[in-house]
């Protein structure tokens, strides 16, 4: 906005406090109340942006306390921009202070400490409890009159008691988020965590060390004393223990801190015996216009959200109309990494939907099959092509057929499993399913599985019969990839069982056979998620030896190792794309996971996956280069896909089968494998890329996955 504009008839912009790309913050005079504030405006559009604003102003006006900003108002003036108006806080952020005198003292820390450890108590100890989680020093402001504010809720969560929260929990700042923050969830001892660390910032003036590179053993904290020895050992022992790497080691609640930090004050101290600062007297404008004290009055203030009428409240009352249980409803959190293929899959609703399930792929070699414009299953019993009569039932299924041949050191069950989904019938016209091949695919499957007693890699043909084990290595292997020529395979181990992080674990290469064992050079940290190129030459993978997940180029001429990811982003999963041009990759830069793709040097990220339609993540590239097919959704997500080169294609859903993971493309292109949870056993599955045919692949009771489909062409 412009210097000297109004905004809503009311506000009159002052200066600039701070910008980006989303939008802005500025100091505005309030012409109805004559008093200083701060504009927060949010000009990305997106409905996550948009509803991630809305829910800070519902957080901020639903709290009282000295220490904590206070919302006066909130409005949305179409084709312009989203608007949150809050208490001015004239001052400075202790990471400015800290850049321009360097450490604080021991008894200014220990003051800061009690008050915020106050304010964070008020924000865990409501019916609701909020998690802040991004506690640092640039969101602790001290103001001209001294009094100190935690600042910055563009990334708090209300949160159940007990219940960690992941949504846009991977938004964070490394050196100050807790280990869990990377992906487990958050919850309020996470904020205990990160306020410690910007209290050994504020005796330091340093960064400590990353807490998932300490949680994973790659570095230590280094204690505050040998940084700073004119701090005491109590001191560096309360805030070193704030800082444990387990929560439960950590203080359990922000009054435990507060009262350990008390502890440390002599007795005349007026700490020694209050909970909080008194809040100062708010600036206030005269009527030319400049600064003059007076005393709030308690004021009736509208809060509107969008499509609602003004919610009154008044400012100067500990009570709000605009509470946590009367704000708007906020999408279920993400998928979480570390659990998602061990919750077995809920069954789906019983909610008629229509099923789209193909999709127009067009793509070489796909022919008629790929044309179908989408299929919708009439009500009644359905069953896809099978190769034994489907039972008898009477509700709508879609059936998963088992395979029908009987695997090598395996016994197949003889029923066949039900996935029950509700469908709708067509209202006015009917589609016959396109006929599609039976068998097919080409190649073998490889794949991990725990039916040995540890994670082994494992061979079946692609309609799973003829298992055959080809690792027998005594710390486990999973997550096997081809070579392009289909002659060797690249997994991991150690892999004792199925995990989201691999601490520890490195790079081999196995013949087809099985023979030829041999290790990847590495470094400790863990090395994990192996692509290997096309022109067979390099393999991508996701390493932990920075601390968090970077994507790094091991070349396989010269053993030498590139980092393709920019330091402080979290990048994992890379997929090259056919040609070899591209790698396809996960990453957490915009807070939820999403789908990016770069070039084969790290240059030229951008984003692939449409940010509005939720976290995306398991990237894979057709075979011709013209999709890139990848798992989207929270808990429950669903296999989507979309055209590369177009920019303005739509994401399209392939089948309504939730829960699902790791698809991977048939060389012929007219498969997908996957992972899927049913009746809360993990096993490999097939389906035709319009989404036909779904085949349970594996039925041993150990769990089998990371499947990757042999370069058929090249067998």
């Amino acid at each position: 906005m412009e210097i000297g504009s109004v905004l809503f008839n009311r506000y009159h912009i002052e200066d600039i406090i701070a910008k980006g790309g989303m939008g802005a913050i500025y100091r505005a005079a309030d012409e109805s109340l004559g008093i200083w504030v701060a504009i927060k405006e949010n000009l990305y559009p997106s409905e996550e942006s948009t509803r991630q604003f809305r829910r800070e102003a519902t957080i901020l006006a639903s709290l009282r306390h000295p220490n904590l900003p206070r919302v006066t108002d909130h409005f949305v003036i179409p084709d312009q921009g989203q608007y949150l108006v809050m208490d001015f806080i004239d001052g400075e952020d202790l990471r400015a202070r800290l850049d321009r005198e360097g450490p604080l003292s021991q008894d200014e820390v220990i003051k800061i400490g009690i008050t915020i450890s106050d304010a964070i108590s008020h924000l865990h100890n409501r019916s609701t409890p909020i998690v802040h989680r991004d506690i640092k020093p640039g969101n602790i402001k001290i103001s001209s009159s001294g009094q100190v504010f935690l600042v910055d809720f563009g990334l708090a969560k209300f949160s159940q008691s007990g219940v960690a929260t992941t949504s846009g929990a991977q938004a964070l700042t490394p050196g100050y988020a807790p280990p869990e923050q990377y992906g487990q969830g958050t919850e309020p001892r996470s904020d205990i965590y990160s306020f410690g660390a910007s209290l050994y910032a504020m005796l330091t003036n340093k960064l400590p060390e990353d807490g998932l590179a300490r949680a994973m053993g790659n570095a230590a904290l280094t204690p505050i004393t040998s940084i700073n020895p004119k701090v005491n050992q109590a001191l560096s022992h309360i805030i070193e223990k704030a800082m444990a790497v387990q929560p439960e080691d950590r203080y359990q609640t922000a009054d435990d801190l507060k009262l350990a930090l008390i502890g440390l004050l002599p007795p005349e101290s007026d700490f020694s015996d209050k909970t909080s600062l008194s809040p100062a007297a708010p600036t206030m404008l005269s009527a030319a216009g400049r600064p003059a004290e007076q005393t709030m009055t308690s004021q009736a203030v509208p809060v509107s959200f969008p499509g609602q009428s003004p919610v009154p409240y008044s400012v100067a009352d500990p009570g709000s109309h605009l509470s946590p249980q009367s704000g708007p409803a906020y999408p279920p959190p993400p998928y979480q990494p570390s659990n998602y293929p061990f919750q077995p899959a809920s069954p789906p609703r019983k909610k008629a939907f229509p099923v789209f399930l193909a999709i127009l792929l067009g793509l070489g070699g796909l022919g008629i099959c790929g044309l179908v414009g989408f299929l919708v299953i009439n009500g009644g019993n359905f069953q896809f092509p099978a190769q034994k009569p489907a039972p008898t039932t009477t509700s709508n299924n879609i059936v998963i057929e088992a395979p029908t041949t009987t695997q090598a050191a395996q016994t197949q069950p003889t029923e066949t499993a039900t996935i029950a989904i509700t469908v709708t019938r067509a209202p006015t016209e009917t589609f016959t399913p396109a006929v599609t091949p039976v068998g097919g695919g080409g190649g073998k499957i490889a794949f991990a599985s725990e039916r040995s007693g540890i994670p082994q890699i494992w061979l079946m043909n692609p309609d799973g019969t003829n298992p055959e084990i080809i690792t027998n290595l005594p710390d486990g292997a999973c997550q096997p990839d081809w070579s392009p020529d289909g002659k060797q395979l690249v997994f991991i181990s150690p892999c004792k069982e199925r995990k989201d992080l691999y601490k520890g674990s490195g790079l081999f290469i196995v013949n087809v056979d099985g023979t030829g064992v041999k290790p990847l050079i590495s470094v400790p940290g863990g090395d994990y998620e192996p692509d290997w190129s096309p022109d067979g030459q390099k393999i991508a993978f996701t390493s932990l030896r920075d601390g968090i997940s970077h994507i790094y180029i091991y070349n396989l001429q010269d053993n030498q190792v590139a980092l393709l990811s920019s330091p402080t982003s979290n990048d994992r999963r890379p997929e090259w794309s056919p040609d070899g041009s591209k790698i396809a990759f996960e990453t957490t830069r915009l807070g939820n996971s999403q789908v990016w793709v770069m070039s084969d040097t790290g240059k030229g990220a951008r984003e692939f996956a449409i940010l509005d339609n939720g976290a995306s993540y398991m990237p894979t590239w057709s075979p011709s280069g013209e999709f890139i097919t990848f798992v989207q959704g929270t808990d429950q997500p669903w296999l989507t896909s979309r055209q590369y080169e177009n920019r303005a294609a739509p994401e399209i859903k392939l089948l309504d089968l939730r829960a699902l993971w790791n698809p991977q493309y048939s060389a012929d292109n007219f498969w997908f494998c996957f992972e899927y949870v049913q009746d809360g056993n993990l096993d490999i599955y097939r389906m035709t890329i319009n989404g036909g045919s779904v085949t349970r692949l594996t039925t041993d009771p150990s769990a089998d996955f990371n499947p990757a489909w042999q370069p058929a062409a090249r067998k």
